[in-house]
C-alpha cells in the first residue's frame, strides 16, 4: 500500500495541518496494534487532526496515542469485530475493516447499522478526504470558497458537484455521490 499520492496531496493543503508519522510504540489499546494500521501511522500518521473546518460535522483523526479512546467513543457490540475506527465526524464513524482494509463509513445511532463502503484502502481514503479538504478551501473563479450551506436550501448543488468530481478521482463517480449524499445530507 502506497501513501505518496495522499502525502503530497496533504503537503499541498497546509503544512501546519500535515500529518505526522508516529511509531507503533505510541499505540496504547490493550491488544496488538493492527499492521495496516500501524503501517498508516508509520507513513502517514493523523497527529490530532481535524478536516472540514467549515462543516458543521468536521472529521477527526486523532493521533496514534488516542486512536484507543476514539474505539471507547462508539457503542460497537453489534459491529464486525474485525473493524477499528480511525476517524469521526459527530457521531459516525470511519472505520477500516482488518480484514479487507477497506475503509466503511457507518451512521451510528439507527436502530439498524446503516454502513457503505467507500474507500477500498486507507491510502484511498486520505487521499479522497485531502481531495475533499482542498476543494472546500480552494476559492472559486469569483474568488470566494465554496458556500457549502444556504440556510433556506440546505446543501448547495454546485458544491455537491464539485465534491464529487474531488473524489471521483480516487472513487467511482456512483460511489462518490453516494459518500458525499452520506457525510453532506
Amino acid at each position: 500500500m502506497s501513501y505518496e499520492t495522499a502525502i503530497e496531496i496533504w503537503l499541498r493543503l497546509n503544512r501546519a495541518r500535515c500529518p505526522v508519522p508516529q511509531s507503533q510504540d505510541s499505540w496504547r489499546g490493550n491488544t496488538p496494534l493492527p499492521s495496516v494500521v500501524a503501517e498508516f501511522y508509520r507513513c502517514l500518521g493523523p497527529n490530532e487532526l481535524f478536516c472540514f473546518d467549515r462543516m458543521p460535522m468536521k472529521h477527526y483523526f486523532p493521533s496514534l496515542h488516542n486512536l484507543h479512546n476514539l474505539q471507547q467513543t462508539f457503542d460497537t457490540r453489534h459491529w464486525n469485530p474485525n473493524w477499528m475506527v480511525l476517524a469521526h465526524e459527530d457521531s459516525n464513524a470511519f472505520v477500516v475493516d482488518l480484514e479487507t482494509h477497506a475503509i466503511i463509513h457507518v451512521k451510528c445511532g439507527a436502530q439498524q447499522l446503516d454502513k457503505f463502503c467507500a474507500f477500498d484502502s486507507i491510502s484511498e481514503f486520505m487521499m479522497g478526504i485531502g481531495l475533499l479538504d482542498e476543494f472546500l478551501e480552494t476559492p472559486g473563479d469569483d474568488g470566494l470558497l465554496c458556500d457549502i450551506f444556504d440556510e433556506n436550501d440546505g446543501f448547495h448543488n454546485d458544491c455537491r458537484v464539485g465534491l464529487v468530481k474531488s473524489l471521483s478521482a480516487v472513487i467511482s463517480p456512483a460511489s462518490a455521490e453516494q459518500l458525499v449524499a452520506r457525510m453532506f445530507d
